[in-house]
């Protein structure tokens, strides 16, 4: 007889922590999105000869990227809603050149990578925000086109330009 009780008590027991866990392991709570109206201010390209382009900071989702004049259009996502984020456009003024097969004309290319800081944001809330960014300084001289490869961005961008007054 105290065999089986000891044995019905284990048992208790047993059900009772696999329950617990069951109960304990509920999904995280639907995490609250922040669709911020503010356009932050509009960022200069930093050009740095040393720049790692491959390094973005903290981790952050371009949404949407175009081009309208001289300003690249960013649309972002991140993580984060207590602190105050800073974005910083990196270039290392480096150019690469392509052959345009189907016009059969050379086109200058260069790369721009986005960092970002998020000055050690822990909350979990979703941050939607435009960045606006000036490509003015990084105008390749003598063309009036540049291909820009947008680190985090699979498609390419076309930035044309008119070398007038510059």
């Amino acid at each position: 007889m105290k065999n089986v009780l000891i044995l019905l008590t284990v048992t208790f027991l047993g059900l009772s922590c696999a329950n617990r866990n069951i109960i304990e392991s509920k999904p995280d709570p639907v995490v609250p999105v922040i669709k911020t109206d503010s356009i932050l201010d509009v960022l200069e390209v930093t050009v740095d000869e040393t720049a790692k382009m491959n390094e973005i900071g903290d981790p952050y989702q371009i949404e949407k990227a175009e081009i309208n004049g001289d300003i690249l259009i960013l649309n972002l996502s991140y993580g984060g809603g207590c602190e105050n984020h800073e974005f910083k456009m990196i270039n290392n003024f480096a150019f690469f050149e392509n052959v345009d097969d189907y016009e059969n004309h050379i086109e200058s290319g260069t790369r721009l990578t986005l960092v970002h800081n998020g000055n050690n944001d822990r909350c979990r809330s979703i941050v939607r925000q435009e960045l606006r960014v000036n490509l003015s300084n990084i105008q390749d001289k003598g063309k009036n086109k540049l291909t820009i490869q947008l680190t985090g961005w699979e498609s390419t961008l076309i930035y044309a330009y008119t070398t007038e007054n510059r």
